[in-house]
């Protein structure tokens, strides 16, 4: 039970932190639609990279793999009481 509130803990800490969080992705794109699709593992590099955080890439609740520009929300659940919703940003990128 003391791991279990540890680990909520710290899931609400990530929350804290990661409450105002938006990410931006550059993408190579043409006419609103992107090349490949966004997924959980460029989601997690995006979080280290723009905010020095590791994540469980499979603890990210897409849905589906996001493939078109624009804002799109994904949840972050690193404990089952604490999903984390992050703004995820994604940007053509020109050239």
């Amino acid at each position: 039970a003391k791991q279990l509130a540890e680990r909520k803990a710290d899931a609400e800490r990530l929350a804290e932190m990661l409450k105002d969080a938006e990410l931006t992705i550059r993408v190579r794109a043409g006419e609103g639609r992107i090349y490949g699709s966004v997924g959980n593992k460029d989601i997690a590099e995006a979080l280290k990279s723009q905010y020095d955080v590791d994540v469980d890439r499979r603890k990210l609740v897409l849905g589906e793999p996001i493939k078109t520009t624009g804002e799109h929300e994904v949840v972050y659940r690193p404990h089952p009481e604490v999903p984390i919703p992050i703004k995820v940003n994604v940007v053509a990128e020109i050239g």
